[in-house]
């Protein structure tokens, strides 16, 4: 199983922002033995975006999402992982209750819509503000916050069926624990290489 690292956001690529979930990502996995096996930075384009999604999640590769599941009209991660995974974008009774319980009124008409997710996808809590991030397959989404996402990489509801490396989609799955005690199981250190980072322009 390879890990892969995927960031989005046009203030990323413009220099608006520096991006710091790489280094991060790649201090988590060291710590365990680990390491990133790939990393893709790319806009917020609709066609940009479906592009790297479709590239990443037609693999098994575990891969950490950062960024793009606001609500802002510029926020398309939760649409296109929906479109890619082939399945509709619905509230998610969890996540809506989350955000409802946090903003009240205020919760809408914008905000609720973060509770919208790819139908049968698996939620990340959210320690700081309670709206959730979300996992589709090996695939975790979270927001392009550091304070919010980092708590959320190492968190046991990031969970990966500890043999998905070896077995189709289709078989028989055991039981999840989190991400990081399953990646002890199912990888090994490798030796060490050059990491790069691939940007599509928006």
């Amino acid at each position: 199983m390879k890990i892969g690292a995927l960031i989005i956001g046009d203030e990323i690529l413009s220099g608006k922002r520096q991006d710091r979930h790489f280094a991060h990502l790649q201090e988590v996995l060291a710590a365990r033995g680990l390491e990133l096996s790939w990393s893709l930075i790319v806009g917020d384009d609709a066609a940009d975006l479906e592009r790297a999604m479709r590239f990443s999640m037609a693999s098994d590769d575990l891969v950490f999402s950062f960024g793009g599941i606001g609500a802002t009209p510029d926020d398309r991660t939760r649409q296109t992982a929906a479109l890619v995974k082939g399945v509709p974008l619905v509230p998610h009774p969890q996540a809506v209750k989350e955000i409802e319980d946090k903003f009240g009124e205020a919760a809408y008409p914008n905000r609720i819509l973060m509770g919208h997710l790819p139908e049968g996808c698996r939620l990340i809590p959210n320690p700081v503000n309670r709206v959730a991030g979300f996992s589709v397959d090996n695939h975790h989404f979270m927001p392009g916050f550091p304070e919010m996402a980092w708590p959320m990489v190492e968190t046991d509801s990031i969970a990966v069926d500890s043999g998905s490396a070896r077995r189709s989609a289709t078989s028989a799955s055991v039981r999840p624990a989190s991400f990081m005690s399953c990646a002890r199981q199912t990888m090994r250190p490798t030796a060490k290489k050059k990491n790069t980072g691939t940007a599509m322009a928006a």
